[in-house]
Parts: C-alpha cells; sequence; structure tokens
C-alpha cells in the first residue's frame, strides 16, 4: 500500500471517529503508524504487550508514546494464557 493511500484510509477512519488505539510494539512501523495517526486523530492511546514484567527494555520502549503526551497501557502476551 503506498504511502498517499495509507493517508487516506486514515483520513476515512478518523472522519468517523476522533479516537483510535495503537498496537505499539516500538518497532518503526509502529511508531510510523503513531505519528501518521497523529494527524488525524484527536485522541490516541496505545497498547504494548510484554513478555516480562518491568523488564528494563520494556520500560524504554514505552518511553517514545509517553513523551508524546500519549497514554500507554501495558498488557501481558496473550502467549501465557493459552
Amino acid at each position: 500500500m503506498a504511502i498517499s493511500e495509507t493517508l487516506k484510509e486514515l483520513e476515512r477512519l478518523a472522519s468517523d471517529s476522533e479516537s483510535v488505539l495503537v498496537s505499539y510494539s516500538g518497532g518503526k512501523d509502529s511508531k510510523v503508524l503513531l505519528d501518521l495517526a497523529r494527524r488525524f486523530f484527536k485522541n490516541i492511546a496505545c497498547f504494548y504487550m510484554y513478555f516480562v514484567p518491568n523488564l528494563k527494555y520494556d520500560l524504554t520502549v514505552v518511553e517514545y508514546p509517553k513523551s508524546l503526551n500519549i497514554p500507554i497501557i501495558q498488557y501481558p502476551h496473550p502467549v501465557f494464557f493459552t
């Protein structure tokens, strides 16, 4: 999908709702999506799924959304519930 198509889709979705929930992993794809979502949505929240609670790496990963004043909720990864 070209960036222009992605932007059109985000704009269309934002016309239906001013809020969006972003699955955030800390990787470049989720960072780009988060930055693009900021262009279109008034309210943004993220969720992050961890494997080990309070792992130092995870604590640094969630700093980026926090630095943008975007709330990020951390949940245990569902692999532990199977």
